[in-house]
């Protein structure tokens, strides 16, 4: 008769590899793709950002919109 292999033991996982290691801010993420996506009006899709050479640059439209839409925030606000 076969008998199964003994279970295998594995070490404890740790928490801090759980979903958030990724993303440790996810409130201010968050409120910046709803400030990126209200800016540009609520678009279904929305192209935030373009690659220059080895960095990441804010799209000069999206850039306006946002100018556009939070300069008048800014002011008030006394900065």
């Amino acid at each position: 008769m076969l008998r199964p292999d003994s279970m295998s033991k594995y070490p404890d996982v740790d928490l801090k590899l759980g979903i958030k290691s990724s993303l440790p801010g996810v409130k201010a993420t968050l409120a910046l793709v709803l400030m990126l996506w209200r800016a540009s009006n609520s678009p279904a899709e929305l192209t935030y950002a373009k690659a220059t050479g080895d960095s990441i640059e804010v799209d000069d439209e999206v850039a306006s919109y946002l100018i556009t839409k939070y300069r008048p925030v800014y002011i008030i606000s006394g900065r």
